[in-house]
């Protein structure tokens, strides 16, 4: 039937190859090492299945039709999944970024006083450039030292009093103020907490796709059967096998 049906035999292969290794991340999600890439991978695979039911309905053959029965979407999974995780995630849990916007609305909440927090210095940088004539200040941030003014050398008479001095390099100083300090825990306590908030949720998410092993082993089964098939068909096809008749006769 597979030989016979050329389009829907292309259509399938295309459709299989968007599909990752359902196995794979089963054993990843079992033994607790799975990532965010893996979630999203698993979204995106069940979101093929549909195309391949739909596909197996147009072709007659018993093992087809057993295999579009075995074949689940998982829809509420798959929809979480697809409400949790971003696009392209991370590659690891410690990096955040991984949950979508509208997922939480406390990440979300946190991500705004985040980004409140960099345009403030932004605006601070813009302001006391204007305020102290220094035109090359400029205000960054490191993982060592946090959120620092940094002045050349040749400006240095130019600093008020006021600023504390943080770090000195052999081309300018670097200094801290108190309202850039504020500035810098606002930010960094954003930071932190969004962090740990995104791994709790995905810690959740891995939890909830545990619950659907069974199913997911069975999608895995039926999706394996579906490739060999079609790649017997493929294999016929192109090198023009066909199935003898036995005859009893002499």
């Amino acid at each position: 039937a597979l030989v016979e049906h050329t389009m829907e035999r292309e259509e399938l292969i295309l459709a299989l190859r968007e599909v990752t290794d359902l196995e794979r991340i089963i054993g990843r999600v079992v033994y607790g090492s799975a990532n965010a890439r893996d979630l999203a991978s698993l979204a995106t695979g069940l979101g093929k299945i549909p195309k391949l039911r739909e596909l197996c309905a147009t072709v007659d053959a018993p093992l087809i039709a057993e295999v579009r029965q075995g074949l689940d979407d998982l829809t509420a999974l798959r929809e979480e999944l697809e409400r949790a995780i971003v696009d392209e995630p991370p590659f690891t849990v410690r990096e955040g970024g991984m949950i979508r916007t509208g997922y939480s609305e406390e990440v979300d909440r946190l991500h705004s006083i985040q980004t409140g927090g960099r345009d403030l210095v932004a605006q601070m940088e813009a302001r006391v450039k204007e305020e102290c004539g220094i035109r090359n200040l400029k205000v960054s941030y490191n993982k060592v030292f946090g959120y620092y003014i940094e002045v050349r050398n040749a400006y240095k008479d130019k600093v008020p009093e006021t600023w504390i001095r943080k770090q000195t390099l052999a081309q300018a100083e670097r200094y801290i103020t108190q309202e850039l300090k504020e500035y810098e825990d606002k930010i960094l306590g954003a930071e932190d907490r969004i962090l740990e908030l995104e791994a709790r949720l995905f810690a959740e998410l891995v939890s909830d796709v545990a619950t659907f092993v069974t199913p997911l082993q069975r999608d895995a089964v039926a999706l394996s059967h579906l490739d060999c098939l079609q790649s017997l068909a493929a294999v016929a096809r192109a090198n023009h096998y066909v199935r003898p008749v036995v005859d009893d006769g002499l």
